[in-house]
């Protein structure tokens, strides 16, 4: 009975780490994924290489492909040490991703923001024109609603009023 519980254990330990090496190599992948994304496309699948590590830290053997449920009968629970570890390494790759993330948005930020300081450097008096011509109808609606215009017209002076 004793050597009964004695395999049980070390096969239930064995199991575990034999689980642990399989979220590890999950958790790696993801991690140089995001590592060497260069576009949200990439760091999209590390995020959800990170997911699918995440839920084989959590269900046993479920998630894992179908062959791998079958040939292991053991329910395939991790040991906590195994499990602290992988979740520690999960961790680490998640805040690389969160980093990695944040800094391709923030320069996909910068980039844009460079180009259309650029534009409104290079069309500065295409901005400036209609500004002035929207200042101008905006001093005669004044005006207009002033009496200014009625005074203009009845000494015979021609006003045009624009309609913005």
């Amino acid at each position: 009975m004793k050597q009964a519980q004695v395999r049980e254990g070390e096969s239930e330990r064995a199991d575990s780490s034999e689980r642990r090496e399989l979220v590890m190599s999950k958790i790696r992948e993801a991690y140089f994924q995001a590592k060497e994304a260069a576009d949200s496309d990439k760091l999209a699948e590390a995020d959800a290489l990170l997911s699918e590590a995440l839920a084989w830290m959590k269900n046993g053997w479920e998630g894992f492909n179908t062959v791998t449920q079958l040939l292991t009968l053991r329910p395939g629970i991790m040991t906590r040490e195994d499990r602290e570890d992988c979740w520690a390494e999960w961790k680490e790759a998640q805040e690389l991703l969160r980093l990695r993330r944040d800094e391709f948005y923030g320069d996909m930020r910068a980039a844009r923001a460079g180009r259309w300081r650029d534009w409104v450097e290079e069309n500065d008096e295409l901005i400036e024109t209609p500004q002035t011509e929207i200042d101008e109808c905006e001093e005669l609606e004044r005006d207009a609603r002033s009496g200014n215009v009625a005074m203009l017209v009845k000494k015979g002076k021609s006003v045009i009023i624009l309609r913005i």
